[in-house]
């Protein structure tokens, strides 16, 4: 629970706006859900762009399987920070509970969202 203050504190002070604040905090949910609905109905928050096709396709995926997202884009935004404060050079960055998925890795995405062929 400090670590999440301290990120929301970080947040407030470089300035970024409330979507991104709010993104971080909801990356820092503890539960790991029991069942298939509770995993779709897992925080899922995507940091992408416009212009990425990886995050076309992410975007897909989770239409496909009727998962809801909040996207961040980062050319709308200061990207900097976001890269800065999650390590990440690239988009997209997917956060679902607690995990990170970097770029488009459906199988990865598939196990967290636990989505069956």
């Amino acid at each position: 629970m400090a670590e999440h203050r301290l990120r929301k504190s970080m947040l407030a002070r470089k300035g970024l706006s409330a979507a991104i604040a709010l993104a971080a905090c909801l990356s820092f949910a503890t539960a790991t859900p029991a069942n298939a609905q509770a995993c779709r109905d897992q925080t899922v928050i995507m940091l992408g762009a416009s212009w990425c096709g990886f995050c076309r396709q992410a975007r897909k995926f989770f239409d496909a399987h009727d998962v809801r997202f909040t996207e961040i884009d980062v050319e709308k935004t200061d990207h900097v920070d976001i890269q800065r404060l999650y390590r990440q050079n690239g988009v997209p960055v997917i956060f679902i509970g607690t995990e990170q998925v970097k770029g488009f890795d459906e199988p990865q995405l598939r196990e967290l969202l636990c989505i069956e062929d």
